[in-house]
């Protein structure tokens, strides 16, 4: 085919790129029959110098996780426990083989129709690229428009520009597209137009055919999509002019799927004994692609929408006998159910019941998507047409824990809610709580009357009150509200693993607000002190114990414990729909140590992993990465960002660490008129529960808003805040200091700079450890600093500045240490040795100079070992040295 030339130097563009060592992507998008695979051909054969690895996506409905990957023998792909790993960790195994392949030369891994490929595959081929950095590697994947919008992290990186590219073979670009189906239909979703350009390749006559024939939203839920009737007529009259035997060798491929089948086992389907000259026919006539070289001699038909009118022409009664063949042929038992159900033209229980099997173990693996189309199928050949609708909505229910969210939206309206009304309530709020349109879950959660579950099973009910409590969590609901739905919760003997992840911490939330927290530790010290040695069953404990320790400033042992939580969630070990939660925990938790760029790391993956939009708690945490690195605008724009929609939907925990991040961006900025005015504006935009604390507040909390009350000269609400620092079940081991210097401060705002001085010098004599809320204890050094001058200590106060601002420049902290005047002593300015790191060398350096292998280090960034060695050595031309030792010790003489 003939190409534009703009597109020829993109491929061009990233061929260079690969062989230079700088990693690529090149998105090929376009509709059936616009040349996507004939340019990826090109694409290979101008790689003649590269190592190929090819695979191709399957047919989305059966295919397995990691299928697509599997084609390049990645296999190991299960935790012990047989549960899938998380995609991140999957990716390790794909710079692997790309590292050993690029032993023969730059690697291109070239991926056909990405679009039909299992979704895990392509989060782990995400991560590939996004953490790639000196790999020669060039991966080039051609997809259907309806796959960028499937798998939407990889449209963004054709958006990122540079060694990102996208070519678009689209002749119907989206607004005209969005403006042929609206003359028709006003008011079409455009995801629906996307998916019918998809299927028609943006054939306005095709188009056109369909949407005379079915509405948007019939098209919106059908699977798979017809064929438009001109198409249809002219794929008869082609078979029609053919041989009988290749007719039923086309209508067997047809019936198997849109994968390259082997030849014997179509033509055993097919009941064809010799299929050489009925492969051959096919072939000529433009109706059928063949392998000839490779093992099976595979064939497909030409593209989707042939094969679908191929399908449609099928009579039914041959169709039946096909499927049942393709049934007895299987390479799977899913794939045999699936050929059984379109084998079967009646009601069928007992086959509704095996796929009902299916559709559980699916679940039980953690396979939504797999687990929504079993439910589906069971649901169309039900004889109870209560039990049918009820099966429909549990296929919607797991399309919503696959967050297939605009999918089950479409299909909600073509379900009649009287065939089970608490079901379909459930299915309706579980789909806008994950749409984060809480206000309008929790509405839709309370028009059920508690009377109407009652007739509802164990784990529907469990469902519905995790659902609903996690959403009046949400909402900021008083805990007299919420208590009742714990107590639902707690009661129903039938629990759902997949909503079990906010069961535990909803439970402990409250309990929290209920004044509990003493009850609620003493059951997590019953934990193995080791985290690696909790059980898998304990996952979820063990996550609350780290947020706990988060919340309480204990920073070690939180990270202990969130470390082991995010390697079991990302390893698949456990269920997680907690969209980054734990990540962004683990994030805070290592900024309150000073390990700033794993910090940023952690937070940068939190943010990726929530969707759609990032989760009130990962938005309240992220602005801290932004402000140690005195990136006010960054900063500012989050923290202004969330405030509209925290008083929306005021989650207390969120609103917490909310506080948290003004306050520390307050106290950063420097700005005495903006930390005087911080606490009356809290108080002005979220009420006045800052002043009426009847629940349990974590240490760290407690402490941000005392200081925010100091700053306003709230100081009977920060007595009131002390107090309850002083009292509480938990003391942290900073609280030793923390305590006395807030004291120190509410001493000197009330003018009693004596009192205040003592106070200051007994929290700096109190010894901490180096992981004990490090940056903390420089900001008491430069508070003793201040109140000494204040009181004529001039020597006091110099040495507290110098160890101040040696704290801050030992920690890389450097928007600190600029708030000193400019005649502070030169042994307190050193410059940072890595300063002219980027963002992931710093991650590298930080990691290498604390003594982990190479090994360690990519598995702990999720980067390949040539990645390390490439940023290494970037790393040692920055700083002068030339070798790990040097690097260590330089580190070492930097804090010395």
């Amino acid at each position: 085919m003939k190409w534009r030339e703009e597109d020829l130097e993109t491929v061009a563009a990233m061929l260079a790129a690969s062989r230079s060592g700088r990693p690529a992507v090149l998105t090929i998008v376009g509709e059936a029959g616009m040349g996507k695979s004939s340019l990826l051909r090109d694409v290979v054969r101008d790689a003649n110098d590269f190592v190929v690895l090819r695979a191709e996506g399957q047919d989305a409905n059966s295919a397995e996780p990691y299928e697509l990957i599997g084609q390049w023998d990645v296999s190991d792909v299960r935790a012990p426990g047989g549960s899938l790993k998380d995609p991140i960790l999957v990716a390790q195994q794909l710079r692997q083989m790309v590292d050993t392949a690029a032993d023969r030369g730059p690697v291109l891994l070239a991926v056909d129709d990405l679009h039909w490929s299992d979704r895990e595959s392509v989060e782990a081929l995400y991560w590939l690229a996004q953490r790639a950095v000196a790999e020669n590697v060039l991966i080039v994947v051609t997809s259907r428009p309806d796959g960028m919008v499937k798998h939407s992290e990889w449209a963004r990186l054709g958006a990122r520009g540079g060694n990102f590219a996208r070519i678009d073979l689209l002749p119907w670009k989206g607004a005209a597209a969005r403006t042929l189906v609206q003359d028709i239909y006003p008011g079409a979703a455009d995801w629906v137009v996307e998916r019918l350009v998809a299927h028609t390749g943006g054939n306005p006559l095709y188009m056109r055919s369909l949407l005379r024939q079915y509405s948007p939203r019939e098209l919106a839920v059908m699977e798979p999509m017809p064929a438009p009737r001109e198409l249809a007529g002219s794929v008869r009259e082609e078979i029609a002019s053919i041989s009988e035997s290749a007719a039923a060798l086309l209508n067997a491929v047809a019936v198997l799927g849109s994968r390259w089948i082997p030849l014997p086992q179509a033509a055993f389907v097919a009941g064809v004994d010799d299929p050489a000259a009925a492969t051959e026919i096919l072939i000529s006539r433009g109706l059928l692609e063949h392998r000839a070289l490779e093992p099976g001699s595979p064939v497909r038909i030409v593209h989707a929408l042939v094969r679908t009118a191929v399908y449609q022409s099928i009579g039914l009664t041959e169709r039946r006998e096909l499927h049942l063949r393709a049934a007895a042929h299987a390479s799977s038992p899913g794939e045999a159910l699936e050929h059984r159900v379109a084998g079967t033209y009646a009601f069928d229980d007992s086959l509704a019941g095996n796929l009902v099997a299916a559709a559980e173990a699916a679940a039980a693996d953690v396979q939504y998507r797999k687990a929504a189309h079993f439910y589906r199928l069971a649901g169309s050949i039900t004889s109870d047409p209560s039990l049918a609708i009820s099966r429909r909505l549990e296929a919607l229910f797991h399309m919503v824990l696959a967050r297939d969210l605009d999918a089950a939206e479409a299909e909600m309206d073509t379900i009649d809610r009287t065939g089970d009304q608490v079901r379909f309530t459930l299915v309706q709020g579980a789909l806008l709580h994950a749409q984060k349109k809480l206000e309008r879950a929790a509405a839709v959660f309370a028009s059920l009357p508690v009377e109407a579950l009652e007739s509802a099973d164990s784990r529907t009910r469990y469902r519905f009150a995790v659902l609903q409590l996690h959403t009046g969590i949400g909402r900021g609901y008083e805990r007299e509200e919420l208590l009742p739905l714990l107590a639902r919760a707690d009661a129903e003997p039938v629990r759902d693993p997949a909503i079990a992840v906010l069961h535990v911490p909803s439970a402990g939330q409250l309990g929290l607000r209920s004044g509990d927290a003493a009850t609620i530790l003493d059951t997590l010290d019953a934990l193995p002190s080791q985290p690696d040695r909790t059980s898998l069953a304990q996952t979820l404990e063990l996550g609350w114990r780290g947020s706990l320790f988060l919340f309480s400033g204990a920073a070690e042992e939180a990270e202990n414990d969130l470390i082991e939580v995010t390697r079991r969630m990302h390893a698949g070990q456990v269920s997680s729909v907690a969209e980054g939660v734990y990540d962004a925990f683990l994030g805070l938790a290592r900024w309150q140590r000073g390990a700033w760029d794993l910090a940023r790391a952690d937070l940068d993956i939190a943010a990726e992993s929530s969707f759609p939009g990032a989760h009130p708690i990962v938005e309240a945490i992220r602005p801290v990465a932004s402000i140690i690195d005195g990136a006010w605008d960054d900063a500012d724009g989050l923290l202004s960002s969330f405030t509209p929609r925290l008083r929306d939907a005021p989650w207390w925990e969120a609103l917490e660490l909310h506080v948290v991040s003004r306050v520390v961006y307050a106290h950063a900025k420097g700005d005495p008129h903006a930390q005087a005015n911080l606490f009356p504006t809290l108080v002005e935009q979220f009420g006045d529960r800052f002043h009426d604390l009847r629940a349990y507040v974590a240490p760290f909390i407690l402490f941000h808003l005392s200081l925010s009350a100091i700053w306003a000269g709230e100081l009977t609400a920060a007595r009131q805040y002390d107090h309850l620092l002083s009292t509480g079940p938990y003391r942290p081991a900073w609280m030793s200091w923390g305590v006395p210097w807030l004291r120190a401060l509410a001493s000197e705002h009330a003018g009693h700079l004596s009192q205040a001085g003592q106070l200051a010098r007994s929290a700096a004599a109190v010894t901490s450890t180096p992981t004990e809320l490090p940056l903390y204890r420089c900001h008491l050094l430069a508070d003793l600093s201040r109140i000494a001058s204040a009181n004529g200590q001039d020597d006091l106060a110099r040495t507290a500045r110098e160890r101040a601002v040696t704290g801050y420049r030992d920690l890389q902290a450097p928007v600190y240490a600029r708030l000193f005047s400019a005649d502070t002593p030169a042994t307190t300015s050193r410059p940072d040795v890595l300063a002219a790191l980027s963002p992931r060398e710093r991650d590298v350096a930080t990691l290498i100079t604390s003594g982990l292998s190479y090994a360690q280090v990519a598995r702990d960034l999720y980067l390949s070992p040539s990645t390390v060695s490439f940023h290494l050595t970037n790393i040692y031309a920055k700083t002068g040295v030339t070798s790990r030792h040097g690097l260590t010790e330089l580190a070492r003489s930097a804090v010395a």
